[in-house]
Order: structure tokens, then sequence, then C-alpha cells
């Protein structure tokens, strides 16, 4: 399967470099889409997959179609498959769904399965070719969080309100509840971030009880300046199995609230791109490991400082500086036994980006990360040979990353 998808990406590849206009439009419904190829190497530890070896299982793909059924309503979907490393494997998944009714310019309603705003770029982080670097920065849009916040099954309202002078104001209110994987255990392992077990586990159930989420952004009178805030709000339980000294035990997590607050400041000036955010995340939740049942209260956040400059038509530069951290009353990780090593305790990031636009249709970057800590970074990923701990590499660590997209 893995290996006919590589030949049709460069297959498509190849097409890419023809001026050929790839979009279509059947029966008055519009058909979009993309799709890329990566590779990622790393030293030290495995990032999302087996970098350390240098892998290939880095790709997406998406279709999207859309009709416009009268001049307020508006259908639209698009399917989806990844592949990083053992999550996604190229399944086939309804990415996004829904019916949108605008009644005017500052009320619409939508329903199905829509995007959740998280930040600026979480719901158009499925697009690659709409940005210039290859990973958002994890210290707000986290990969192993990536399936739980992309989407919600459910309905809300939206618009646009002008404000005059003021410039305009844009807002989002969601509510319903989301399909998220069992068996996705990096998630099951984010989830359970506190837990004192440093070996791998086995996701059995992740089960969404509500979610709902709010948006404001405020198009400053600055031309390019806008200003944003995004809330969201779940209520989940997470089952697994883990290891244990008698063998496999049961353990689950209940998760009272996860609550996600996201600040965002964005200039854009002709080629330049400037942007900063940050999030603040609290866990309140139950664990029972085993029988033992403790109530937990975390705390998380983490920021970064981006920008993108385009150089030329063809050729753009990018960079951001991110910092992540566990635990907000430690950050350093030297308060508490479950940091240990402390490097466990934070992700420092510095990645550089330099992307080259072929043509209107085919994309390709290439991308480095200079890390310190290992925040990110989960056993499930780095099961360690001969007894020896996973993170006994040190908190100084690469990564690379080269992607080539094609879009339609």
């Amino acid at each position: 399967m893995k290996k006919s998808l590589k030949l049709i990406l460069i297959w498509l590849s190849f097409l890419a470099v023809t001026p050929v206009a790839y979009s279509a439009e059947v029966m008055g419904v519009s058909i979009h889409g993309f799709i890329s190829q990566g590779y990622l190497q790393s030293s030290d530890y495995n990032y999302h997959a087996d970098t350390e070896d240098g892998t290939f299982e880095f790709n997406e793909i998406g279709i999207n179609l859309g009709k416009r059924l009268t001049n307020k309503l508006h259908l639209g979907l698009q399917v989806f498959c990844r592949d990083l490393g053992d999550t996604g494997n190229n399944e086939i998944t309804l990415d996004w769904a829904y019916a949108d009714y605008r009644v005017t310019d500052w009320l619409g309603v939508r329903a199905g399965k829509i995007k959740m705003p998280q930040g600026l770029y979480n719901e158009t982080r499925d697009v690659d070719a709409l940005r210039t670097w290859i990973f958002l920065p994890a210290s707000v849009y986290p990969e192993t969080l990536r399936d739980l916040n992309l989407a919600m099954m459910g309905g809300g309202m939206y618009g646009n309100v002008d404000m005059g002078a003021w410039g305009g104001l844009s807002y989002q209110a969601l509510g319903g509840t989301a399909d998220v994987d069992d068996d996705d255990s990096r998630l099951a392992y984010h989830l359970r971030a506190s837990s004192d077990n440093l070996t791998s586990l086995n996701s059995t159930k992740i089960d969404v009880d509500w979610r709902y989420a709010l948006s404001l952004v405020w198009e400053t009178p600055l031309d390019g300046l806008r200003l944003g805030g995004t809330y969201n709000e779940t209520q989940l339980k997470a089952e697994a199995t883990v290891p244990g000294p008698r063998g496999t035990e049961e353990s689950f997590t209940d998760f009272n609230y996860i609550r996600n607050t996201v600040a965002s400041i964005e200039y854009i000036r002709n080629d330049l791109l400037l942007v900063a955010e940050y999030i603040t995340s609290v866990y309140d939740y139950e664990n029972n490991n085993d029988g033992r049942i403790e109530d937990a209260h975390q705390r998380t956040d983490g920021w970064y400082l981006g920008t993108a400059y385009r150089v030329t038509d063809w050729f753009e530069i990018g960079s951001y500086y991110s910092e992540k951290y566990n635990d907000t009353d430690d950050r350093e990780g030297t308060s508490s036994i479950k940091f240990d090593p402390s490097h466990r305790a934070y992700l420092k990031d510095a990645c550089l980006t330099t992307r080259f636009d072929i043509n209107e249709y085919f994309t390709i970057k290439l991308e480095g990360h200079a890390f310190q800590g290992t925040e990110s970074l989960y056993p499930v990923d780095n099961i360690p040979d001969d007894g020896e701990a996973w993170f006994d590499k040190g908190e100084n660590w690469q990564l690379y990353v080269a992607k080539a997209t094609f879009t339609f």
C-alpha cells in the first residue's frame, strides 16, 4: 500500500512541472486537493516515527469537494489520509464535512464535522501550501494532539462585524463532540503526561463526552495587524493497558476538563510575516492506575515567535523559536521526581525553513530543528534496548525534514 502511494506521489510530482490547471468542476461541484511526501531524519531520539534511521513514513493526501446550492447555502467536505510513523497509516478519514448557511455578513451557521479554532492556524494546518513551515510550532500545535484538536461533530455560529474606523471583528462559537482513534497510544501518553510510568502503553479507548470552542479575531485599523483569542474545553475519558510488576495492568484517566486558551498576534506587510502565540492548558482529571485512584490538576503552557519572508516569487525563508513546558510550577523539571532527568519537563525548538515554489502547484520545503529538552517525546516512540532508559541521550538533539507538496 505504502509503496503504491509513493509511486503515485512521484508520478504527480512530475506532472506538477507542467502548466496545466488541475482543479476541476463537475456538475457544479468544485474539486481541489493536495498530496505530499516527506522525509524525516533525527539524532538521538525518534520524533513521532522511526526518525533516527531516517524514514519516508511522512505523507498527506486530501481531496475536498464544494457545492454552492444557493447564494447563502454551501456544502463541503474533505477526505484525508496521512502517515506519520505509526499514526494514520494512510487510513482514509473524513477530515471535515458540513453545511454552511450564511444569513448575513455578521451571522452564519454551520453543522456537521467542523474544524475547531485553536490559535490562528489550527483550522488550516492540513493545507501545507498555505504556510512556510513544515511543522507548526509544537508549543501551540502539538502533533500528538492533532487528531483530538482538529475538529468536532456538532454545530455553531460565526460572522464578521464591521466596526468602521476600528477595523473588523470575526467570531466563532461551536459545540459538539469528537471521534478520536482509540488506538492512538501517543495521544494517550500525552493525556497521561503526569504519570510516572515511563514504559510503552496500549490505548484501548478514548471517548470525548462533549466539547465547545470560542474564537475572536480583531482585524485592527493598522493594515496587516490582527489580534486573536481562542478558548476550547473538552471532557473525555482515556483507557489503556500498561506493563506492570504483575503483568499487564488496566489503567484509565477520567478527564473532568481539558481547557486550552490561546492569545495570538500576527502582522503581515508586503512579503513579511511576523507572528507570536501563547497557550495555556489546564487538565483536571482522575487517574486509576491498577486500583490506585488519584485526583490531579496540571497546567502546561508554551509560546513561540515566528517569521517568514518571500525573497522572490519562487523562494521563501522562515523561522521560529518555540518553548513548551509540561508543568508551569516546575518549568525546569527540578522540583518533581516525575521529571528525571529534568529535560523531560520542557522542549525548546529553534527552527529554520526554506520553501521553493517550482510553480503554482508544486512546492518543495527543507527544514531543520535544533531541540533542547524531550518534553514532546514519548516512550512509545523510543522503546529502549538492553534496559537502557530512553531519555539517557541528553537534552540536545536535531531533526531534519524535507517535504514536496502538489496542490490542485
